[in-house]
């Protein structure tokens, strides 16, 4: 059913709102605006009246005026009664009220139900395996901007992760920022003990490591402030620079991020995301989304 962009039909509308679809209650702001919703079409009052103008005054219309209280009276409906009878007279609001409440939308995933799980899981039994041999790899691409889902190798240097802390496109602000996740804290804590060194990457720059190393304290994600800041050291320098500088010091076996883009700066370029599709097959097996670490 099309929604009627006349405000003429209104009434009408009004009148079948028990098998009102979604398109009705939309316009039910609109219809509010002009008023008519805060009129009482009088049905009964007047009956017959359309025949007598029509006599009098030699005119065929389907409805008239009343000059004196400014209600419109519909010469058609003037015998019979209708499920909007009941309606007649109701504010917007109650209006409104009656209608079915929209649908929910799920929330985000939280750690708790399974937004870090996986990422804490491959972390930990990277980070278990030997230093030397071909079985732990970097989660960073061989091949810099390459759309083959083919990882460079870790050498010899020991395991880490790299959480970026910043929510989507924008900047992480740690003046604000100070809420961890428990779930999380606890399984970075676990990934400490067991030799696995965290890495936190921002685009803030190097002059606000005090703010950002104080946010992560006072969230419990890095009580004892001990773990990586990964920061701009220099005006325009990019992330992906910076994650490649700490793989020649780490082994990063996961990267951790809101966006693709977390993962590779080459997301930031294509123009058709489509290209990237091999590259799926790296998430969940190093790269993995996950909810905002710091709130």
């Amino acid at each position: 059913m099309k929604c009627a962009p006349r405000l003429g039909l209104a009434a009408s509308a009004l009148a079948a709102l028990p098998a009102l679809s979604g398109c009705v209650a939309a316009a039910l702001p609109a219809i509010a605006a002009t008023g008519v919703i805060g009129m009482r079409p009088s049905v009964h009052g007047d009956e017959g009246g359309g025949s007598r103008a029509a006599e009098e005054g030699g005119q065929s219309g389907s409805a008239m005026q009343d000059s004196t209280a400014g209600k419109s009276v519909g010469a058609d409906r003037a015998a019979h009664s209708t499920p909007g009878d009941a309606l007649q007279g109701r504010t917007i609001e109650q209006l409104v009220a009656a209608l079915p409440p929209p649908p929910v939308t799920p929330p985000a995933p939280s750690a708790e139900s399974g937004g870090y799980t996986s990422f804490l899981d491959f972390a930990a039994q990277q980070g278990a395996l030997p230093p030397a041999g071909n079985e732990r790899r970097s989660a960073l691409l061989a091949t810099r901007g390459s759309l083959e889902p083919v990882t460079s190798e870790c050498s010899i240097h020991p395991a880490a992760v790299v959480i970026d802390l910043d929510p989507g496109s924008a900047l992480l602000d740690p003046s604000v920022a100070i809420r961890g996740d428990r779930a999380l804290a606890s399984g970075l804590a676990a990934l400490r003990a067991q030799g696995v060194t965290i890495g936190w990457i921002t685009g803030n720059s190097a002059d606000r490591a005090g703010d950002v190393r104080q946010a992560l304290a006072a969230s419990g994600l890095d009580p004892a402030g001990h773990d990586e800041l990964v920061l701009l050291r220099y005006p325009r320098e990019r992330k992906q620079t910076r994650r490649e500088d700490l793989a020649k010091v780490f082994c990063i076996v996961a990267i951790a991020g809101d966006e693709r883009s977390d993962f590779d700066e080459l997301f930031q370029y294509l123009k058709d995301p489509a290209l990237a599709a091999p590259l799926e097959k790296l998430i969940g097996a190093g790269w993995f989304l996950i909810p905002q670490p710091l709130t």
